[in-house]
This record gives structure tokens, sequence and C-alpha cells, in this order.
């Protein structure tokens, strides 16, 4: 494979973190990648850890411009339908308006007069919260000397922890910020259509919009109990997405699902949401780009083993609609 500039290489950073390897062979992309490094650590020709520490700062640029594009597009194309995600500057933040979706009261008037009850027209911003993101890492000094180390690996389980770490929060955000409590309507049971109907025609209502469903891929699978009666076109949808785009002309949109550190579903399967549509109920921004630093010089350990840090900076709204529904499934 030819030399490949940062960007050439980034782009394929990505596509092999994502399994599309369809326009290139797995083995060069990765030794393509591997080269960057090498060359930028001087040790093209030879491994020399002496060389690599001399050069390592450039190393962690090289990391950082691979490393910074993925994550970002790796959490985008997973939670695009319904998070709002973009780059900013380190240092920068951003103001989103809140509509508030509560009806005027709306009174008789008696002609020659003008004796109504004034009523503020009140909206809000998003309140965002700041937070880092981070993961620490080490090799042992004889696997560092003796150029053991799989840059490729590390980056791409780097970018698969941030992605999943990030999702977490943000669908727990979610499902702290619509609880059952706080919901204009809620229905608890086994699933019945006519029930959820109700609480759409209500969110509908109220709002003024229409409604959007929201739910885990097992919640969702409530809404179809027998796909027997459902048209091609449905089922098509349901084999490709494993739930419908739509039901009851209502969009559908799925909440992905993860594991805890205890091997466990992190959200409930047992609840389905219902939001007015217009607007993505989660603003995700990256703060500048992913950190790459040097923990401790091995020299000063009495371990001697060489620790890395990768951080990066995110702020986080939920949307939290002042009229939505939520089903609770038995």
């Amino acid at each position: 494979m030819p030399s490949l500039n940062i960007q050439e290489v980034r782009e394929m950073a990505y596509d092999l973190y994502k399994g599309r390897t369809a326009n290139f062979d797995k083995e060069s992309a990765n030794e393509a990648i591997k080269n960057i490094i090498l060359e930028a650590a001087g040790c093209a020709e030879k491994w020399d850890m002496y060389r690599f520490m001399e050069n390592k700062y450039k190393v962690f640029a090289i990391m950082r411009e691979i490393l910074t594009p993925v994550v970002s597009e790796a959490v985008n194309n997973s939670f695009d339908a319904w998070v709002d995600i973009e780059d900013i500057a380190l240092g920068d933040t951003k103001e989103f308006d809140v509509l508030n979706m509560d009806l005027f009261e709306i009174g008789y008037v008696a002609d020659g007069t003008s004796e109504l009850r004034r009523q503020k027209l009140v909206n809000g911003k998003l309140a965002m919260t700041q937070f880092q993101l981070g993961a620490k890492i080490y090799t042992e000094f004889d696997d560092f000397r003796r150029g053991r180390i799989n840059f490729n690996d590390m980056i791409n389980r780097l970018a698969l922890s941030f992605e999943a770490k990030i999702g977490e929060i943000i669908v727990k955000g979610v499902e702290s910020a619509y609880d059952k409590k706080g919901a204009f309507t809620n229905v608890a049971g086994a699933f019945d259509a006519e029930e959820m109907i109700k609480i759409i025609q209500k969110v509908e209502a109220k709002a003024g919009k229409e409604a959007v469903i929201y739910g885990t891929k097992a919640a969702l699978a409530e809404l179809v109990k027998d796909p027997s009666f459902l048209a091609d076109a449905a089922l098509e949808e349901i084999r490709h997405m494993g739930h419908l785009g739509a039901w009851n002309g209502v969009k559908v949109v799925e909440i992905p699902q993860f594991i805890n550190r205890k091997d466990q579903l992190a959200l409930s399967d047992k609840l389905l949401y219902v939001i007015p549509d217009g607007t993505k109920i989660v603003k995700l921004l990256f703060e500048g780009d992913v950190d790459v630093i040097e923990v401790a010089d091995p020299s000063v350990r009495k371990d001697m083993q060489f620790e890395y840090m990768f951080m990066r900076r995110l702020q986080l709204g939920v949307c939290k609609s002042s009229v939505y529904g939520v089903y609770q499934l038995a």
C-alpha cells in the first residue's frame, strides 16, 4: 500500500473501527496506520525505545488526530436519530433554546374591554453539564522496549470504550429526565394498543405536535405481538431494524441498549416513551480534541511501567419536554 497522509489514515482507521474493509485489505490498512505512527516516532526502519521517547509528542499528536474524529463519528453514527452532536473548540460552549409547550389560557373578552390576565411568554435555555472522560493504560517496560505495542488495537479499543461510555451516559440521562413520575400521562401494565393510542393522543393534543415513540429494541418489540398480520413492507422493517419504523402512523426511534460493568443490560426494556417531535432530545458537544498525556516517566516508577492517559471533554444536555407520556410495560 502506498504512503498515506494523516487524513487518509484517519479515514482508514474509522473504516477499520466500523468493520468496513471493502475498499482495502485489512492487514495492509493496519500496517499503514502502524507505519505512520512509527514514522512519527522515528522508528520506521527499526524500533528504538529511546528514539520513540525523544519523539513521543509527535506520536501523541498523530494518535490525537486519529482518535478525535473516530470517537466523534462513532457516537454520531450510533445516536444521530435522536442526539444533536457537534464539535466545538476547547473552552467554547453553546446555548440551546428550550421552547415552553404549555398552551396559553384563552378567555372570553367583552366588547369594548381588554380585561384578561396577562401571560408571560417564557422560554428557557438548556442546562449543559460539562465533564471529562478518560482512560489510563499502561504497558510493561520489556514489552515497550521490544516494540510489542499494538497501536492499532489500542486505538480501536479506546474508541470502542469511549463510544460505550458516552452512549451509557446519554441513555441514562434520558431515562432519568423522562421518568414516569414527571409524565403528563402514563400507563402501567401489559401492552394494550388502545392505551398506547390514548397516550399518543394526549401528548399530541397538549403539545400541538406529532409524537415519537422511543424505547429499547426489546421494548419496541412489544408494539407488534403478532407480525403475521403485517404487510410485507412492515415485515421488512422488522427484519432490517428489529422493530417497526412507524406504529399506527407514529414514528418509532430505538434507544440503543448498553452493558454495564456487571455485564447486565443498563436500560429498562419495560419503558416506552411518547415525546413530541420536532427536536432531537439530547444535545452533545465534543469540546476540543482527545488529549494524550504521559502520566509518569518509567524511569521514576519502581515498576518501570509506561503509563498514558487519554481524555476527552464533553458537554451534555437533555431537552426534557414539559409534555410527554410513559408506558411502563408489565
